[in-house]
């Protein structure tokens, strides 16, 4: 898969780096695109700043009303698009057609006490650094915060999440804790990598294969 992007805006941070907001386009496969999405990097300094990209999202589903639309993140950004989904569903706006979340980061709070059977199995993700970044990252708000939280959000009704974590990662027990909450959908789906890291179906490693298939059948279902 090799992905092309081309700049439409770019605008500068307070302390005057300058950040980007980008439309891209995924081949996934020859003759089959994926949607236009929003891209930033550098600039954002908190999770509630980086909802300012609903008003951009509002306006592209309104402009492309027949478009497929795939949120899909990884790990705290796993964790933002089920909050942004948490936002659009309380808000009317227009779900997307499919949400995936790999590792997703569903609770900044960390006070789930199943976690501390799974440090031991993680080699990626130190609690001490993770808290340290969700104290960070969570500028004035409470980690308990359904923006910064979205196991603390309403997520009934929302549906097409697939979701993907593995059995060796810090954030195991919240993720499966997470899905349980979501209502029993058969577009809802859970995949556990047994004996899996952290956001494993991004490694390039054999046991990835079949999740990245699982993906691109979503993105063209």
């Amino acid at each position: 898969m090799i992905p092309s992007f081309s700049m439409r805006r770019s605008s500068r941070c307070r302390d005057g780096r300058e950040t980007f907001i980008s439309i891209a386009h995924l081949e996934i496969e020859p003759g089959m695109g994926m949607e236009r999405f929003p891209l930033w990097r550098i600039c954002m300094r908190s999770q509630k700043a980086a909802f300012w990209a609903i008003p951009l999202y509002k306006e592209y589903c309104e402009t492309h009303p027949d478009q497929k639309i795939v949120l899909m993140g990884d790990s705290a950004g796993g964790g933002l698009v089920a909050a942004l989904a948490e936002q659009f569903k309380e808000d009317g706006i227009r779900m997307p057609d499919e949400l995936i979340l790999l590792s997703p980061w569903v609770d900044m709070s960390m006070e789930n006490e199943q976690i501390k059977e799974y440090e031991p199995r993680d080699p990626f993700l130190p609690m001490s650094q993770l808290v340290m970044c969700a104290n960070y990252w969570k500028g004035d708000l409470d980690l308990h915060d359904r923006r910064l939280s979205p196991i603390y959000g309403d997520v009934k009704g929302i549906r097409n999440v697939t979701a993907f974590v593995g059995t060796c990662e810090l954030f195991y027990p919240d993720v499966t804790k997470f899905f349980g909450m979501l209502d029993e959908d058969p577009s809802n789906e859970l995949i556990v990598g047994e004996e899996m890291n952290h956001v494993y179906p991004l490694l390039p490693i054999k046991e990835a294969e079949p999740a990245v298939e699982k993906i691109i059948q979503k993105v063209k279902r």
